[in-house]
């Protein structure tokens, strides 16, 4: 994180969010920083969407907007890496920002580029609808926006699911 300077950005608060520290959770989740890090200590509260591809290009991770189709057809062809999947909520104009283990498995759920999470899968499917977002996001209608990967990670085997 050094030498990473951050747009000035006033906090953010949604119903049912703790605080606006999602983005800087999912990039420590991802880097495998500790929370009382010294990266960690280097990152501010809601950040600007602005700011998330200029701290990729910082780190050496993909950036990928999913509003632009060679991006998404890139990302469905390296998607077995661990990531972070950013929504936007249009009725609340912010976002969220969380880490995934096996990107392949975020977009099981999210599986077209408009952003719009599978409506058709079982009650009890694992992961759940709308994984990794739980209904307290789920009810703001999110959608698919943004995806990190860390190209130096090894890809990742997908976790079986026992339900399908």
């Amino acid at each position: 994180m050094e030498g990473f300077e951050w747009t000035p950005a006033q906090p953010v608060q949604f119903p049912g969010q703790v605080d606006g520290w999602c983005v800087r959770n999912a990039f420590c989740d991802l880097l495998g920083w500790a929370p009382d890090s010294e990266e960690a200590d280097h990152f501010i509260e809601s950040p600007k969407n602005s700011d998330l591809r200029r701290l990729c290009e910082h780190l050496g991770l993909e950036f990928f907007d999913l509003a632009d189709p060679a991006q998404w057809n890139k990302l469905i062809t390296t998607m077995d890496h661990p990531g972070i999947a950013t929504f936007f909520f249009p009725s609340m104009g912010g976002g969220h920002s969380v880490y995934v283990h096996h990107v392949h498995a975020l977009l099981h759920h999210w599986p077209t580029q408009d952003g719009l999470p599978r409506t058709d899968l079982p009650v009890m499917n694992w992961p759940r609808f709308g994984w990794p977002l739980g209904g307290g996001h789920l009810q703001f209608g999110p959608l698919l926006h943004t995806v990190v990967l860390d190209p130096q990670q090894p890809p990742r085997p997908e976790v079986p699911n026992p339900f399908i």
